[in-house]
């Protein structure tokens, strides 16, 4: 029998001598609510209120949180006193029973303020209603009374999708802090989103497995009990998403567990060793009882190196999707084991294999994921078809880029939420979504910029009707900063709208991957004497950027709630400035200087460099201690140092050319000295080969430091020593991109006289291999004097297959080129000081095979590849 759960605030009438005609009193929801009727009359709620309860105790938390939220956003004080049930019986029960489990209904009428719903959930989204149409209310003081003037209305609300949610990517750079994380959720939850999952790869601290995440900002068991703790007292549920194939690279670069892999350097686990089912199931087992959901999400995408190494003899024997299926198998049976009554598992891979499709578990659920707008999904039609439950993911779009780009996203978001709407009609197998974040290639995106993409898919996934993007975005502005007077509102949109549509003034390609900003923002200014900037719209950015800054001036002590997100914008209108900035820097001093040649720069021409390149650095120190600032504030702060030191770089980059134009020198390749090398054969497969270099030293070494790049992998080794290993290859993840380039210290391993440097490097990856060294030792001579020699890796260095003949016939190496041509824009250290190079984050065209077959297939990715070579 229905007997739903009332709260009733006792209202007052209107006061005669208000006057309410010039006053805005429109109503600005986010979800839209699914029935809505308002009339033209109002009511006044005072401050001091009280609020009567049916069938909840005022001690529930729900509302205590309530109480707290009132007091606190709106200076309500709230006294509870339960309902006389004799005196009061009045039930608005219009919900069905499918609406009533998260549905509610909100009645403003003359006296009185009512929530009803049949559940918890229901009764805390109709105060979250409440709570919105509050904020955009008119706040009046007189002698008699002092309070909020709401329109009277009736709203019957239910969602649309059951699951309304965000997979959010903590695993690559920003993780978040327990406060930040529970901060997150609270405002996902008032716009009505009901489930957060946790995108982890390594960021999980397992007893068994204690460096994995170690120094990393992985959560605890304790914080994440704390969290899903915290999460259902939102009605949020808390999900992991844990990886157990690919997308495992920060994991095994780990030296003790990169055997696990495919090949040195892999992305991904070989099934072929049984010891990849321990870990997991340690992980499975430790991770799981963290998550009051009994559900788990056990990745599954993009698992590119599958097959390519350790694996590929028990897959050319059984099969791929015989050995797919045989895997996952086995992660349903342990997540099974761990507790977990539900699993989930990414689309991509599976759909490709029938009989994975036939014979995994029905009540697998799929996440199929899309990120490019179009008008229907195919695929996620064929999932349902062929009877698994499906959680729909687009993406925000927010890696690698200034701010996230909503005005694309914002199409597929929407667009695939309704085709799944659309399935719902014949099918029940369409449980929801879950809009997905990401941080590849080191987070550098401030991860509180996300929340309006949350706002967005939860507000598609509630609605029945299709959500406008335009018209959302100005409703933001009501609901999320409490802005209420339409110019306002006008210039938030302007801001918002612009803002995000910078994107497309600096991608090559909009609705594509990878991305271009940091990389463009960090590149040295004077890497060659061009007149070409580094994007060719930087004016469009400008010109852009001026319009927002003047709109965001204008919206100063205009916004009333939510004020901490708006440093998070600001910093991004500063940062893409600055990126359009560092280019007209670039032009303007490089014209002035093409002129001249060093050493005949004339003084004031000097002095107006020096002063523009000084404002500059003003400029990006401040960006950096903000940046530092912001991370803080939202994140832990491992991981923070590598995009530091990308800014300190492009900081160092402006400080060596104003020493350069004090000493009257005009320019100084700052790249890479050092070529690409490597063996005459077209396409590289899995075999060692071996290049060396010999060298002669007359001295006594002093210092002596190597650096090297190796695609994908390989050991270094000088006089027989063996010094470390490398591995440079593209990824997503952090720790493959940090430990592309190494360095080490081999003061110990050089001798006077003939000295032998040696590479065994292997290449799995399906293109060509790469070798760079860069090394530099200071000696001293016989006569005290001190000199560096620099050592590169150049057409004199030898390679060979094989080592055992007795007769060595070693050949001269291929040299492939120099950066920036291979391997995008890599600059020369000061090893000696510490120093080391850094990759740009997409680590350079040829070695993005798997991202090119990702894209256009595989077929188009081995054209590519062969004329790439």
């Amino acid at each position: 029998m229905y007997n739903p759960i009332q709260i009733i605030f006792k209202c007052n009438s209107i006061e005669k001598n208000m006057h309410l005609q010039d006053r805005d009193l429109s109503v600005h929801i986010l979800p839209y609510p699914n029935q809505i009727s308002i009339s033209n009359l109002q009511i006044c709620l005072p401050l001091n209120v009280k609020g009567f309860l049916k069938n909840i105790s005022a001690s529930h938390d729900l509302l205590k949180q309530i109480q707290s939220e009132m007091e606190k956003d709106f200076q309500i004080n709230v006294e509870w006193e339960r309902i006389n049930l004799e005196r009061y019986k009045k039930d608005l029960g219009i919900l069905n029973s499918d609406q009533e489990k998260e549905g509610y209904v909100l009645n403003i009428e003359s006296e009185e303020i009512i929530i009803q719903a049949a559940s918890l959930n229901g009764l805390f989204y109709g105060f979250q209603s409440l709570r919105q149409i509050l904020l955009g209310a008119f706040q009046f003081k007189s002698e008699n009374s002092e309070g909020f003037i709401l329109p009277q209305l009736n709203i019957v609300d239910w969602p649309c999708l059951k699951i309304r949610g965000i997979a959010d990517d903590i695993s690559r750079g920003q993780v978040p802090t327990i406060e930040s994380a529970k901060h997150f959720i609270r405002d996902i939850s008032r716009f009505k989103n009901n489930y957060y999952a946790l995108y982890m790869e390594d960021m999980f601290k397992c007893s068994k497995h204690p460096k994995i995440g170690k120094n990393r900002g992985a959560f605890t068991p304790e914080e994440l009990i704390e969290l899903d703790r915290y999460a259902k007292s939102r009605f949020v549920t808390l999900i992991p998403i844990f990886e157990t194939l690919g997308h495992f690279d920060n994991i095994l670069t780990i030296p003790e567990y990169q055997n696990l892999g495919e090949f040195p350097g892999a992305q991904c686990l070989s099934i072929a060793n049984g010891n990849i089912y321990p870990l997991l199931r340690d992980f499975i087992g430790e991770l799981s009882p963290c998550f009051s959901s009994k559900m788990i999400h056990i990745g599954g995408d993009e698992s590119f190196d599958f097959g390519k190494g350790n694996s590929k003899d028990l897959i050319d024997a059984v099969g791929m999707d015989r050995a797919l299926l045989d895997h996952y198998r086995k992660i349903y049976n342990i997540s099974k084991e761990s507790g977990n009554e539900k699993m989930i598992i990414y689309h991509d891979v599976v759909m490709k294999y029938p009989l994975l499709l036939n014979q995994l578990p029905k009540d697998l659920i799929f996440m199929y994921w899309d990120y490019v707008p179009k008008k229907n999904y195919v695929k996620l039609k064929r999932i349902v078809e062929e009877g698994f439950p499906v959680i729909v993911s687009p993406s925000m779009l927010c890696w690698s880029r200034h701010f996230p780009n909503y005005n694309v996203s914002a199409v597929n978001i929407i667009n695939l939420i309704e085709y799944a709407k659309g399935i719902m009609k014949d099918s029940d197998q369409i449980l929801g979504q879950l809009n997905s974040t990401w941080g590849d290639f080191s987070n550098h995106n401030l991860r509180e910029n996300n929340i309006y993409g949350a706002i967005l898919s939860g507000t598609a996934s509630w609605t029945i009707s299709k959500v406008d993007y335009k018209s959302f975005i100005k409703d933001l502005g009501y609901c999320f900063f409490g802005l209420k007077k339409l110019s306002d509102i006008n210039d938030f949109y302007h801001i918002f709208f612009n803002l995000t549509n910078i994107n497309k003034f600096y991608q090559r390609r909009p609705r594509v991957a990878i991305q271009n900003f940091y990389n463009f923002l960090y590149r040295h200014p004077f890497f060659d004497e061009k007149l070409k900037p580094n994007c060719r719209n930087y004016k469009k950015i400008l010109t852009n950027i001026v319009e927002i800054i003047s709109k965001f001036n204008n919206l100063n002590g205009k916004i009333s709630i939510n004020f901490e997100y708006l440093p998070y914008i600001e910093y991004s209108i500063k940062i893409a400035q600055i990126f359009a900035e560092k280019d007209v820097l670039r032009v303007n001093i490089n014209s002035k200087l093409k002129n001249y040649e060093s050493g005949a720069i004339p003084t004031e021409i000097k002095e107006e460099i020096s002063k523009n390149l000084k404002f500059f650095k003003q400029k990006i120190k401040y960006l950096l201690i903000e940046y530092e600032r912001l991370w803080k504030f939202c994140a832990k702060e491992p991981n923070l140092q590598y995009p530091l030191t990308k800014f300190k770089n492009l900081y160092k980059f402006i400080e060596e050319k104003e020493k350069q134009i004090e000493n009257d020198i005009t320019f100084i390749n700052p790249l890479l000295p050092s070529a690409y090398i490597w063996t005459n054969e077209r396409i590289s497969y899995p075999k060692s080969r071996y290049f060396r270099k010999e060298i002669y030293i007359e001295g006594k070494i002093l210092e002596a430091k190597i650096q090297a790049i190796i695609g994908n992998f390989g050991h270094i080794s000088i006089n027989g020593e063996y010094i470390g290993t490398v591995s440079s290859r593209f990824s997503l993840s952090i720790l493959p991109l940090k430990n592309s380039i190494r360095v080490f210290d081999i003061k110990n391993h050089l001798k006077t006289g003939k000295n032998i440097i040696e590479i065994d490097a292997n290449h799995y990856l399906e293109t060509k291999g790469f070798l760079n060294i860069y090394m530099v030792y200071k000696e001293e001579k016989l006569d005290k004097s001190i000199l560096n020699h620099e050592i590169i890796s150049d057409s004199s260095w030898m390679y060979i297959y094989d080592k055992t003949p007795i007769e060595k016939k070693w050949k001269s190496v291929k040299v492939l080129g120099y950066s920036p041509k291979i391997n995008s824009y890599i600059y020369k250290p000061s090893l000696l000081d510490g120093e080391r190079s850094y990759t740009e984050d997409t680590f350079g065209f040829k070695n993005r095979y798997y991202f090119i077959s990702l894209i256009f297939g595989k077929f188009l990715a081995k054209i590519i590849r062969f004329f790439i070579a």
